[in-house]
């Protein structure tokens, strides 16, 4: 075929569209013996085939259908397709774009089902230097791994942001959050080394070894960026990101995460509260979300005037004490006690030792002697599980919530930990969020927001396969035990004896059993689940003798 008939055919296959689902349709084109064009193990396929569908369903593959990317313009690749292949990458686990055509490009019913047809996976998208392969060697189907791990980097931050704002805008008006959300601030460092372009540097103390073997605390240089994220409590989805230079402050960045969280809410939702520790205590901010109507959790620092007179209010017996037991069984059969534990709170009300708290006009006037900050409430833990801090108590969290009941902010704050255990830890080792596929500031930018894109959409989507199921929230919540790796198994697990069938631009997805009987296998036993043999030729439309 001459290379422009090869473009040519290229670009009439690349008006990319969705498969269609219709199993009812292939069953009986595989019931009555017709021709098929493909059949596949289900494997990862399994995954991306209902999490393509609830992306066209929450307006999100429209949005990548409309991304622009301005530096991609001369690709032979449509921008949908490599960010619907990126998606698949973080999807499925794979750590490196080399592996890609190891892990995702041999697997032709995911690529199949991402868009690809079989002419572009026998034959690749681009002849280019093709004879400089050699002989007998075929072109990368469909493109070469290096096309993918140039594609983040070709990104501009505003591009690669508006699509990450624009997909939960998406869920929103789905209407995957509830009317009132809590939000949780924090950030994680994104390590790297100190080639990478535009990387920042900040010194770090770690814990080390001297000459003598001794452990001491030392300090070293770390080089990298910050992902700094707002992160909704309930559906454990983030709602706006931020990437920096490693030495950035986080407290510099909340307002505006706020804000690009409730502009990404859509007015179908709003912010009531944030929950944010010690690094992104600010008094201007603090002050600010108050005016906004919005409430706060935050832990005091040490030596703040505010923490020692919230102790020192606390051991002369004032504010609101309250105190709560629990039972804790340990062990099992003739080994198992029942531990019991006591916590207890004080609530302070209206301190007046924050000076920070105010405007950056009032707090121009703090020298005055007639100054006053905005009264703040504080919580003082006094005991906690057992273990007793004395009257004067110990940590402190400084709040606009009410603390007459001080187990309410207390108990917000206990959330935040699901950031750094749910969404940092799991987006570093499941998702691979460190790895970027270039050394450059502009592909760690795109990959950290592309990930936490899918890691966001892929909650949503479990959220929505969950809600037919879950009988209350408490149930949703402790569906979310299972990490993504341990459902990423379970949905292997599940599809592991069913297979996809392409017929034009339809597939489906049938059990072995269901394929064996509609192509004339007879099973001595057939799964109960699926019927008898007369269940499944009735169920796809087969007339058999």
């Amino acid at each position: 075929m001459a290379a422009v008939d090869v473009a040519a055919a290229i670009r009439e296959r690349l008006d990319w569209r969705l498969a269609e689902r219709n199993d009812q349709f292939v069953g009986k084109v595989v019931g009555e013996g017709e021709e098929v064009d493909a059949i596949f193990g289900l494997e990862e396929a399994g995954l991306l085939d209902g999490f393509l569908h609830f992306l066209e369903a929450t307006g999100v593959l429209a949005l990548v259908r409309s991304l622009t990317v301005q530096a991609c313009r001369r690709l032979m690749v449509p921008v949908v397709l490599l960010v619907l292949t990126y998606f698949m990458k973080v999807l499925m686990g794979i750590p490196s774009v080399n592996a890609l055509p190891a892990l995702l490009f041999s697997n032709q019913g995911a690529m199949l089902l991402l868009g690809f047809d079989g002419y572009v996976m026998e034959n690749g998208l681009s002849r280019r230097s093709h004879e400089k392969r050699g002989e007998g060697k075929a072109p990368p189907t469909p493109f070469s791994e290096r096309v993918m791990s140039s594609f983040p980097g070709k990104m501009l931050v505003e591009e690669v942001e508006g699509f990450f704002n624009g997909a939960i805008r998406c869920l929103a008006v789905f209407g995957v959050f509830a009317a009132e959300v809590t939000g949780v601030i924090d950030g994680t460092d994104i390590e790297t080394a100190a080639k990478y372009q535009g990387a920042g540097k900040v010194i770090r103390k770690r814990n080390g070894v001297d000459k003598r073997g001794q452990r001491k605390e030392i300090e070293v240089v770390v080089f990298g960026f910050k992902a700094i994220v707002l992160y909704e409590l309930r559906t454990r989805i983030p709602l706006a990101v931020q990437v920096v230079t490693i030495e950035k402050h986080e407290s510099q960045y909340t307002l505006e995460l706020v804000r690009q969280g409730q502009e990404n809410l859509s007015g179908r939702s709003r912010i009531v509260k944030v929950i944010v520790d010690r690094g992104f205590l600010d008094g201007e901010t603090l002050w600010q979300l108050d005016e906004d109507g919005i409430l706060y959790v935050v832990c005091a620092k040490s030596g703040m005037h505010v923490k020692e007179d919230a102790r020192a209010l606390a051991a002369a017996g004032e504010g609101h004490r309250a105190k709560r037991k629990r039972k804790v069984v340990h062990g099992r059969g003739k080994t198992e006690r029942v531990e019991r534990l006591e916590t207890e709170r004080v609530g302070i009300e209206g301190l007046l030792t924050f000076d920070a708290y105010n405007s950056a006009e009032g707090y121009k006037h703090h020298n005055r002697k007639d100054y006053e900050p905005k009264p703040i409430d504080a919580v003082v833990v006094l005991k906690w599980d057992n273990k007793d801090y004395g009257q004067e108590g110990r940590t402190v969290y400084l709040t606009n919530e009410s603390v007459v009941d001080p187990f309410l902010p207390f108990d917000d704050y206990d959330g935040r930990s699901l950031i750094e255990n749910t969404l940092f830890r799991e987006g570093k080792q499941a998702w691979h969020l460190k790895k970027a596929p270039k050394k450059t500031a502009a592909a760690v930018t795109s990959h950290v927001f592309m990930t936490f894109a899918v890691l966001a959409l892929t909650a949503a989507y479990r959220l929505h396969e969950q809600a037919e199921t879950l009988q209350d929230e408490m149930e949703s919540q402790a569906a979310f035990e299972e990490g993504v790796r341990q459902w990423r198994r379970r949905m292997k697990q599940e599809n592991q004896d069913k297979v996809i069938i392409f017929v034009g631009d339809k597939y489906g997805i049938l059990h072995v059993a269901e394929l064996a009987v509609l192509t004339g296998v007879r099973l001595k036993k057939i799964p109960p689940e699926l019927g008898t043999r007369d269940d499944i030729l009735r169920r796809y439309g087969v007339e058999r003798g």
